[in-house]
This record gives C-alpha cells, structure tokens and sequence, in this order.
C-alpha cells in the first residue's frame, strides 16, 4: 500500500450491531462513491460463522445499524422519502425481520443526526428552528438558505465550533413510540449541543447531558438529565459547579447512571473520573478511584456491570468493570477497540492495529478473532511494528511505536507527533496518519507519546498542563530523537519531524529550537498563541489550559509562541492548513508563512480552501499524502 489512492479505496467499517439472536451483526461502512469524490455508506451482514455480504448498494449512504429486540433492523439514510427527496437529510428507515424493502420512521423536517432504540422506544435527534411550527420547518429552512437572511446573532461565546458557526437550528430529542412522537426538550438552544445520550434497555428511560457556561470560568458545564419516558418528563440527576459529565449510561433498571466525570480546578487538568450515581438520591461514587487510566464508559452488560473503552499503556482497550464490587477485568489486551456490541454473551467490535485497518471481530477469552475482512485489504507480513520505550531527560519513560519494511536496513526516519495535547498514538489504524503507508514507502516511522499522552497515568498528562507546552514535552520528542538517530535501522543524517494540530505546534516549536531534523511538516499548526487565543473557537479553554490570560500576561501567555522565536528557525518547511478550521484558524499558518519568508527561510504553504481541521475529502487526502511523501523524498535520500 504505497500509493495514497490504495488507502482511500479501502472499506471502512465504522459501526456494528449485534442481532437480538448473537447469530449475526451488521457492519456500517463507508466506501468511496463512482467519482472517487465522497464516500457513501452501506450496510453488510457478518456471521458469527465468519460469512459477510453487502446488504445495501447504490449512491444513498446508509449508517449507523442498530438492532431492535424484535430483530427490527434501524438505520440513518438519505433515501428519498415520500415527502423528502432531497439526500440532504437523513431519517431513520426500518428492515423488517421478514424481510423486504426498507420504509422509513421518520418524517423529520431538518433530518435526524442519531439515535437509540430500546423496548419499544426510539430517541431520536433532530435539528429544530426556534419559533417555526414543526410543518413549516422544512420549508423555512430552505426559504432561507436559498435566499437568507443568512444573519447569525450571538451573546455568548462560544459562536463557532471546529468546522462551523453555531447554527440557529438546535438539537432536540425526540421520542418515537409506535405512530407518535414527542419532543422531550421543547425550549432547546444550546443545552444539548453535542451532548451523547443513552437509553435504558427497556427504553424506559434516556440520560443525557443539559450544557450550560459556567460564570466562573466560562468553560462548560454538564448536568445529567434522566427522562422518564413513563411516569413523567425529566429529573436533574446531578449538577454542579465547574463539573463535566459526559458518555453518560444508563443501567437496564434505571437505578444507575456511569458517567465520565471531571471537576475542573485551577492549575492542574485533573483526572477523568468513572462514577456511579444513583438516580433517585444523586449520591455519587467515584470507581476504580486508584486506577489512573481514563475508563470511558460505553455500555451496560447487566445491572451491575458495565463496559469501557480506556487508553492503556498505548492500546485502546475494552474493560468490563463491576459497579457493586469496583473490580476491573480487562476483556482485550491486543489491538484497539472502536465501536463495540454486546448481546446474551456475545460481544463484537470494530477493531483495529496500527498494521490492519478496521474489521468486525469477536471478542473471545480475551482475544479478538477477525470474523471477516470487508476492507478489501489483507495485511501481509512485511511490515514490523515495535513497542519502545525510552528514557526521558527527567527519567520518565516514554513509549511509542517505531513500524518500518522488514527490508529496511538503514533508512530516512519519520517522527509524527500527535495532536490533542491530551491524546496518544495507540496501536490503532490511523486513516489521516497512517504509518503503514509511509513505512511501505520505505522509512522507518516512530509515534511517541511524549508528556500528555494518556494512558500513562495522570502525574504524565499533568507535565503539559499550564503554560508549558514547550517544555518537558519537547525534552521527552528529542529523548525519543535522539534513541532513534543511534537505531543501526535509522539514518540520523535523514530524519524529519512532523505534526498536526498540537503535534504542528511542536513541529513549529522544534524548528525554533533545533536544525537536527532535515525537513519538517507541519499541519494545523499554532503560530502566534496570543493571536490564536480570540480566534481559536474555544478561547476560554485555552485560558483555563494556560492558567494565564492573554489580556492580563500577554508576554507570558505567549512564552512558547514559535512566531517570537522565529529567528532560530533553520529546517525547510511544509505548512499544511484547511481554510475552514476553527479550531486552529487558517491564520496561524499564514502568520508562520510570512514569518519563514521574511526570515529567509525554505518554506512552503499548502492550503486547501475546502477542508477543515482535518482533510476529509478523498480526492483532497490523496494529494495530501502526495504532497508529504514528495516533499520528504526531495529532503531526504
């Protein structure tokens, strides 16, 4: 797989359901339309007997399968519907367990964007217009994207969020029972913007999370709301000041909620806490409190034990713990687990590694076994991948991954540097980074996790937090160099650097500090953190990851601002950016261009006007990977 388009031709599978019987489940993937310019979604059954076949075909996308208990099979599609012809919308549509063509759930006048069914309950949600009576909805919203007003108001941050303003339109949950629906949150604006919800096995009861900006730090707050879909409308469940609860799940009987849970402080990020709360009293307790790793609850297996996805020592792994007896038992060691299902014993997932790309697996003894390869791609065994640790400047050990050919004897090294800062390289499939690819185009390619990264306990994500972003994680990447440059398998005289988001950032931050590396790339980058900070469409965090403000510490807020010590600068330079990016704004690239020029430094800018944060498009991704893997060749042998 050296060639970019062999990447983007893979199937990916996305989402799983397991059918009511553990028989069979049904895969969401993606694959690339006739144009090669999107990619559109189909549905494929997979035995348990390893057997697979494509369920749905043509030009409309079909995702997000998931099971009812009468073997109902419910999906989201943009199909046309008797009143909707657009494929701007998607609705929930319905196979029967007989069989046949599929008829659509709902009729929803802006579309639906997810949902859960349970019992007999579905929970939908469904984008709403303040004001506008439910059957003018549709019309008014083309009226107005057609013709405007396009005006969008505000009187409180945020206003934008990663690729897009915040629409007008808010999210609403809506209960579908039989031929009736409701909504639940009639009044919505920005309570339940991109909160998850959860419903009881039953479907008698959802949980979900009402956000609000805290007048403290102007950051979100997250209550946890419980819906009686029986006996009454909701109940606040837990609430607090400066607190965050998210992938909040609720028990089959409805005495629990499992949540994530972080109250933020001053001066330290503090851990992700997995708590237990009880919905009548809302008495909290904190599980697995001397586990440091981040358990990310996911779902119920039964009343007292529930499953989570947790970063570990480099993997994304699958743990079950009990909530009566606060133990932990870890249900996979190998790979990383995305999307998983779980029904009567059986328990499938999508699951990947850094050398296989996404399958539907069962787990078994604590072992994935590969049930079928419906992404087109056989992994053969020419490429190694090794775990490293290395000893950092303060001691620490810092991990990582080093893949390469098994051919290659001494070769041009890649160090990739992820984003976040608070993430990790695990041993997962990476789509945007994917090291296979420039490991089969013959370089060695190292992913550390240098201070920050999860998974390896709490004190280590603590050495980011605060104004410190070039500090002791910089040490730890030219620890993981400089073991690198005395592999016999690498060239020293031939490594590049390179990074996106904050992984861009100490792209930047090296090239101010250090000329060891022959080339750099950086993707995303910040620049200029002053200048970013009332830009950026999260300010307030950034004040709250700082503990400095830009308008009270501006020489300090800017301490590691690659654009003040630009004159160190020596390595030549791709800068990479997406003009709708949010996040990072297309102006911290153009701010470092102009910097690079104007120092005499070999610099070249990469912009792609149609992309966000991260490049999404095939075609778009394709030269993307073009232009990195050119541009590392020409600087190195």
């Amino acid at each position: 797989m050296r060639d970019p388009n062999s990447l983007i031709d893979l199937r990916r599978c996305e989402s799983i359901a397991l059918h009511p019987s553990g028989e069979h489940c049904v895969v969401g993937t993606l694959r690339l339309d006739k144009e090669r310019a999107k990619y559109i979604g189909d549905l494929w059954t997979v035995g348990l007997d390893g057997k697979a076949d494509q369920w749905t075909f043509g030009e409309v996308s079909d995702t997000s399968p998931a099971f009812a208990d009468d073997g109902r099979l419910l999906f989201l599609s943009n199909r046309p519907t008797p009143t909707d012809d657009s494929k701007e919308r998607a609705q929930i549509w319905c196979f029967s367990p007989s069989g046949g063509e599929p008829h659509p759930i709902t009729d929803e006048p802006l579309g639906v964007s997810g949902f859960k069914v349970a019992g007999d309950s579905i929970i939908a949600i469904a984008a709403r217009l303040p004001g506008v009576e439910l059957d003018k909805q549709r019309e008014t919203a083309t009226e107005r994207r057609k013709h405007g007003p396009s005006t969008l108001r505000y009187t409180k941050m945020p206003v934008r969020f990663w690729d897009h303003w915040i629409p007008e339109a808010a999210p609403h949950l809506v209960h579908i029972q039989g031929d009736s629906s409701k909504d639940l949150t009639p009044d919505a604006d920005r309570e339940y913007r991109n909160s998850s919800f959860h419903m009881s096995e039953n479907g008698r009861w959802v949980v979900t999370q009402r956000v609000s900006i805290d007048p403290v730090d102007r950051l979100a707050t997250h209550d946890l709301i419980v819906f009686d879909l029986t006996d009454g409308p909701y109940g606040v469940v837990k609430e607090g000041q400066r607190e965050a609860f998210w992938n909040a799940r609720i028990s089959p009987d409805g005495r629990y909620v499992c949540a994530s849970y972080r109250k933020r402080s001053d001066g330290f990020h503090g851990g992700n806490k997995l708590v237990r709360v009880e919905v009548a009293t809302g008495d909290m307790t904190v599980l697995c409190d001397d586990d440091e790793r981040w358990h990310i609850p996911e779902d119920w297996v039964d009343d007292q034990n529930i499953l989570c996805v947790t970063d570990d020592d480099g993997r994304s792994r699958l743990f079950q713990i009990n909530v009566e007896t606060d133990t932990c038992t870890a249900l996979t060691t190998e790979m990383s687990v995305g999307a998983f299902d779980a029904r009567g014993g059986e328990l499938v997932a999508i699951a990947s590694s850094i050398l296989n790309p996404p399958e539907p697996m069962r787990v078994v003894d604590g072992q994935l076994e590969r049930l079928a390869s419906i992404s087109g791609y056989d992994p053969d065994a020419d490429i190694s991948v090794e775990y490293v640790s290395v000893e950092s400047t303060d001691g620490t050990p810092i991990q990582g991954w080093v893949a390469k050919r098994k051919d290659v004897d001494h070769a041009p090294c890649i160090m990739a540097i992820h984003g976040g800062p608070i993430a990790a390289w695990n041993d997962v499939w990476h789509w945007r980074w994917n090291a296979r690819l420039w490991a089969e185009n013959g370089y060695v390619v190292a992913m550390p996790n240098p201070r920050g990264s999860t998974g390896f306990g709490q004190e280590f994500i603590e050495g980011i937090w605060g104004n410190n972003w070039g500090g002791q994680c910089y040490e730890d990447l030219m620890s993981f160099a400089d073991h690198l440059a005395a592999r016999p398998d690498v060239d020293e005289s031939q490594m590049v650097a390179m990074g996106g988001s904050f992984g861009g950032f100490m792209t930047n931050w090296i090239g101010c500090k250090t000329d060891r590396f022959v080339c750099l790339i950086s993707h995303a980058g910040l620049a200029n953190l002053g200048a970013f900070h009332g830009v950026t469409d999260m300010p307030a965090w950034w004040v709250h990851m700082f503990g400095e403000s830009p308008y009270t510490a501006s020489e300090a807020f800017d301490l590691y601002s690659p654009i003040r010590h630009i004159d160190g600068w020596k390595s030549p330079v791709l800068i990479i950016h997406g003009q709708l990016d949010y996040r990072v704004p297309v102006g911290e690239a153009l701010t470092l261009f102009e910097g690079l020029q104007a120092h005499g430094v070999e610099s070249e800018l990469l912009i792609y006007p149609d992309e966000n944060h991260w490049i999404l498009k095939p075609r778009n991704i394709v030269t993307w990977y073009e232009a990195t893997l050119e541009y590392i060749q020409r600087h190195t042998n």
